[in-house]
């Protein structure tokens, strides 16, 4: 069904938002409403729409053929009782997707760093659930050394992100390198069905992505500070599931990112938005910088603070 959906919307869209279905097929596929016949399947037809208007080298622009045989790697399959993959799985399926070099572009651009990057509260939440448990020694040990990360993190805050690196690599990253020598020796000391284990599994095989934010100052250690703030839109989602349009989807973003900005600048959000849109028409292109939450001066007298 969400395929045939998919496939209606790329057969009559405008080339110009093949892009946004493009998404919409990234994140289908990642949360398991598509199979991974049918991502293939609509992949090359996204390709192919857009092959339709785009130069050959030749110089003709001859369209192609979507219902063609394409030569693609196959992705990984489900679960054998044809459920619908965990969010680890899905990320491991995109990830082998996107480096065979067989992945559409639009969503290839899509599959950034950020995205690539663990976060430490999901592996520090497992541990503390066990260390809640149980009491374990170990586990809190760990929670020891993933807040020591935490500490040196606090005292970066606010900090640039070069001024970030450096101070991580010379400072957490070591802290990193003796935690998973200490969680590798600590794998031998317990049983491996424990939930202790299986935690320090789930951490040292997303090594890589968790350390990833040591050697780049944007990537935060978790994303908690933005969870926090959708919390709202998550609590009222079935209030205003749809947005209409993908476009509509975008100004909700837009307006929910100048809500939360202008509340982490401690202004109130609605006194704001009505400053804004009241000026707006008459404000100079060139100064719409000044109008951004951090920049913004009201028109009336000092308004609240949220």
């Amino acid at each position: 069904m969400f395929a045939h959906h998919l496939r209606s919307a790329i057969e009559a869209a405008p080339r110009i938002t093949l892009p946004a279905i493009t998404a919409q097929l990234w994140k289908a596929f990642g949360e398991g409403h598509v199979s991974e016949a049918e991502a293939e399947a609509l992949s090359a037809l996204i390709e192919a729409r857009q092959a339709l208007r785009s130069p050959e080298p030749g110089g003709s622009t001859g369209p192609i053929n979507p219902d063609a045989p394409q030569d693609r790697p196959r992705s990984p399959r489900t679960g054998r009782n044809g459920s619908r993959p965990r969010t680890d799985a899905s990320l491991e399926r995109r990830r082998r997707w996107a480096a065979s070099g067989r992945m559409p572009p639009a969503i290839a651009a899509r599959f950034t760093l950020a995205e690539q990057a663990v976060l430490w509260a999901h592996v520090r939440r497992k541990i503390f659930d066990v260390h809640a448990a149980t009491g374990s020694a170990l586990a809190a040990e760990a929670l020891a050394r993933i807040g020591a990360l935490y500490g040196i993190e606090r005292e970066l805050h606010g900090k640039p992100p070069d001024a970030r690196t450096r101070e991580r690599q010379a400072r957490a990253k070591p802290l990193a390198a003796a935690l998973k020598l200490w969680a590798e020796r600590s794998l031998t000391q317990l049983p491996g069905r424990s939930e202790l284990a299986k935690a320090l599994r789930y951490m040292l095989a997303r090594w890589p992505a968790l350390t990833r934010a040591f050697d780049d100052g944007r990537i935060a250690l978790d994303n908690n500070a933005a969870e926090r703030a959708l919390r709202g839109v998550a609590v009222g989602r079935k209030n205003y599931l749809f947005a209409g349009s993908d476009l509509g989807a975008e100004r909700a973003a837009t307006f929910y990112t100048l809500i939360e900005t202008a509340k982490l600048n401690r202004i109130d959000p609605e006194a704001y938005l009505r400053d804004v849109l009241t000026r707006i028409a008459d404000h100079p292109a060139k100064r719409l910088a000044d109008l951004l939450p951090w920049n913004w001066t009201p028109a009336q007298p000092a308004v609240q603070a949220a």
